[in-house]
């Protein structure tokens, strides 16, 4: 971000207009223009009517976001105001939620630093918001598959079938932690097998006292 768009952050810009002190910016609603400007005309802060802190990014004619992935706590929209007798258009972004506000003027400020480096309005918003998901959300993984949940949960249907045998068949469980059995006790294991197929049952399961092998839908 260059020197003159440091001059007023995000959390700055809402501490002076919680006191009063906005200046006249030609806009209908109370906000301070930052030293931020894109070819539609400058990034403002501005407090919503539920006291909520905002950026108000100006969106040229023909520019129109796409869906942007967010949570629950933050709200953007598309927002028109009149703007010394024109109406203009914002890509406004509001946090939603009070104890987030620290960290929400760190993306906003972010924001503004790529915006101040050429980015467009709806890029950096993007872009920012994917990034500050990034740093937190784990990687490498979309989650189990539906066999290793099958798996589990054909284990904890024999783990259930054992405790009605024994109230310490417990102890015998190795847990979904990817061991060889997944049940041992002294010298005797059992491993458990379970399928997406309907209706497949293994008879070889009986003589262990278990009366159909767990199959999962």
């Amino acid at each position: 971000m260059s020197t003159e768009a440091q001059k007023t952050s995000a959390t700055t810009g809402w501490e002076l207009l919680r006191s009063g002190g906005q200046p006249g910016s030609g806009l209908e609603i109370p906000t301070i223009p930052t030293e931020v400007s894109t070819a539609a005309g400058r990034v403002r802060i501005g407090i919503s009517s539920n006291d909520e802190p905002r950026v108000l990014m100006p969106l040229a004619v023909r520019e129109w976001p796409e869906a942007i992935h967010i949570g629950s706590q933050i709200s953007i929209a598309v927002s028109s105001f009149n703007h010394s007798g024109r109406v203009q258009r914002f890509l406004d972004i509001i946090c939603l939620e009070p104890s987030l506000e620290a960290v929400f003027g760190e993306v906003v400020d972010e924001m503004l630093a790529r915006i101040a480096r050429g980015t467009s309005c709806l890029d950096a918003a993007q872009s920012t918001i994917e990034d500050f998901r990034s740093l937190l959300m784990r990687t490498g993984s979309s989650g189990p598959s539906k066999g290793s949940i099958a798996g589990l949960v054909a284990e904890l249907l024999v783990l259930n079938r054992l405790l009605d045998r024994s109230p310490s068949a417990w102890r015998a469980w190795t847990g979904p932690a990817g061991q060889r059995h997944d049940f041992r006790t002294g010298d005797t294991s059992l491993e458990v097998k379970a399928t997406l197929q309907p209706g497949f049952h293994c008879d070889a399961c009986q003589p262990f006292g278990i009366l159909r092998q767990p199959h999962i839908h």
